[in-house]
C-alpha cells in the first residue's frame, strides 16, 4: 500500500471556484490567527466563544450565518464603520447553549432559538 503512487486529481481543479473562495480563505486565516492569540492569552478556550466583526462589504457574497459556521464562531457581525480588511474578534458575553455550544441568547427552554426550533420546544 505504501508503494502506490498518489492519485492524479488535477481534473478536479476549478480555477474559477478557487478564485471566488480565495478571499474567504484569506479572511479565515486572519480570524484563526486572532483566535489562536486569544487562546494563548486565556481570552477564550474554544473558537465558539468568539464573535467576529467584519466590514460591511467584506465577503458580501456570504451570509453572516454561513460565515459563522465556516469560521466556527458563535456569531459574525458586519459593521459599516470598519474599513475593508479590518477584522475584530471578541469574546461573546452571551451564555453557551448546552446543546450546540454556541453562545446565543437562551429561550425559556434553556436552549438557543435554533436548538429550541429543531427540537420543537417552542
Amino acid at each position: 500500500i505504501f508503494e502506490r503512487p498518489w492519485p492524479d486529481c488535477s481534473h478536479w481543479q476549478n480555477s474559477a471556484l478557487a478564485a471566488k473562495l480565495r478571499p474567504l480563505w484569506e479572511v479565515k486565516d486572519k480570524i484563526n490567527s486572532e483566535l489562536e492569540a486569544m487562546r494563548k492569552n486565556g481570552g477564550i478556550g474554544a473558537s465558539t466563544e468568539a464573535i467576529v466583526t467584519l466590514s460591511q462589504d467584506e465577503l458580501a457574497n456570504f451570509s453572516e450565518l454561513e460565515l459563522s459556521e465556516y469560521f466556527t464562531v458563535s456569531e459574525v457581525k458586519r459593521d459599516a464603520q470598519l474599513a475593508r480588511g479590518t477584522i475584530r474578534v471578541a469574546k461573546s458575553k452571551l451564555v453557551r447553549c448546552p446543546r450546540c455550544w454556541l453562545h446565543h441568547p437562551l429561550t425559556a427552554a434553556g436552549l438557543c432559538q435554533r436548538c429550541t426550533t429543531v427540537l420543537n420546544l417552542a
